[in-house]
């Protein structure tokens, strides 16, 4: 969907479907925003609050990258499929926000070592230096 110009922006278990034959399929485009080849910039926060990238989490936080937003997202959807809940648990917005912001995803060092590093790389606090999709596709293919 990147490649389309498309960042989705409500990546979630939720809107991920699998065929039978197990082809993953995105559904659910209603916050999704469309963007320049040349910039992948978005303009708003959208989307479930525990999946938000912490770039999007702050007051007045002006264009932020969709594409890494949705990376956080893919993220935080890998975490809830591992270990069947999402990374970070606050009972108030604010407190969940804050908490994206501030605190390391808890992670168990004996998991392997190449499934915590793409753990922290997926969960990295500055988009800039978080994981690509491009880089993704080179380690699922090494995994």
């Amino acid at each position: 969907m990147h490649a389309q110009g498309v960042v989705h922006r409500d990546l979630k278990p939720d809107n991920c479907l699998l065929t039978e034959d197990d082809t993953l399929k995105v559904v659910d485009f209603g916050v999704s925003e469309m963007f320049q080849k040349d910039s992948d910039k978005v303009h708003k926060s959208s989307g479930s609050p525990a999946f938000m990238a912490p770039e999007l989490c702050v007051f007045k936080h002006g264009d932020v990258s969709g594409k890494a937003a949705d990376i956080w997202g893919m993220g935080v959807t890998l975490y809830c499929l591992r270990f069947g809940r999402v990374p970070f648990q606050k009972h108030a917005v604010i407190e969940l926000y804050d908490s994206i912001v501030k605190d390391e995803v808890p992670i168990d060092e004996s998991l392997g070592e190449d499934f915590v590093d793409l753990v922290r790389r997926l969960f990295e606090k500055n988009p800039v230096k978080r994981i690509t999709m491009d880089e993704l596709r080179v380690r699922v293919v090494m995994v």
